[in-house]
C-alpha cells in the first residue's frame, strides 16, 4: 500500500512538473488580466473609495449632531423641570457670539469675530474670499501629493496612468522572461 501510495505522489509530481510552464503562463495570464482591469477601473475605485470616506464622514458628523441635540433637549427637560419656564442662555465661547449670520455675511470686520454658524453653510479664506468677490470660484482647489518611488503626482489621473504604464511593462518583461525560460 506505501508503494502504491508513493507511485501515486510520484506521479503526481511528475505531471505538476511536465505542465508547470503551462500552469506558469496561465497564472500570469491571469494575473495581468486582474491587473489590467484593476488599472483600468482604478479611477472608479478611488472615486467610490473617496465616497465612502464622505458617507463615513457625514454619519459622524451626523451622529455626534444627534448626541449634541439629545444632550441639549436632555438639558433644557432638566432645567424646565428645576426652574420651570425660565429661561438662560448659556454660550460655551468665553468671548460670546456676534449674532447669527444665517443669510451670509459680506465681509468679517476684525480679527477673532465670533459668529454663529448653520449646518451646510461654508467658511471661506481670505484668499478664497478674494477670489470669490473677483469672479471666481467658491472655494480653493484640493491638492494632492503623491509619491510612489520617487515619482510626485498632484493628481490621481496621472497616477494611475504611470502606474498602469509601470504595471504592464513589469507584466510584459515578466512574459518575456517566463516565455525565454519554458518556450
Amino acid at each position: 500500500m506505501l508503494d502504491t501510495a508513493g507511485q501515486m505522489l510520484i506521479a503526481f509530481v511528475e505531471g505538476v512538473s511536465e505542465h508547470l510552464p503551462d500552469i506558469m503562463l496561465a497564472a500570469a495570464s491571469i494575473v495581468e488580466t486582474l491587473l489590467t482591469y484593476f488599472i483600468k477601473h482604478l479611477p472608479d475605485i478611488v472615486e467610490g473609495a473617496m465616497q465612502m470616506g464622505d458617507a463615513v464622514i457625514d454619519g459622524i458628523i451626523d451622529g455626534i449632531s444627534a448626541a449634541w441635540d439629545s444632550l441639549v433637549s436632555w438639558f433644557n427637560g432638566l432645567w424646565d423641570s428645576l426652574f420651570g419656564n425660565r429661561s438662560v442662555n448659556v454660550d460655551v465661547n468665553s468671548s460670546g457670539s456676534n449674532h447669527s449670520h444665517a443669510g451670509g455675511l459680506d465681509y468679517v470686520p476684525y480679527n477673532n469675530y465670533v459668529a454663529n454658524l448653520h449646518r451646510g453653510e461654508m467658511v471661506l479664506t481670505a484668499r478664497e474670499a478674494e477670489n470669490y468677490r473677483n469672479g471666481g470660484k467658491t472655494g480653493g482647489d484640493m491638492v494632492f501629493q503623491i509619491s510612489i518611488n520617487g515619482m510626485q503626482f498632484t493628481n490621481v489621473s496621472d497616477m494611475a496612468h504611470a502606474l498602469a504604464n509601470d504595471i504592464s511593462h513589469e507584466l510584459e518583461a515578466q512574459t518575456r522572461r517566463k516565455a525565454a525560460l519554458y518556450g
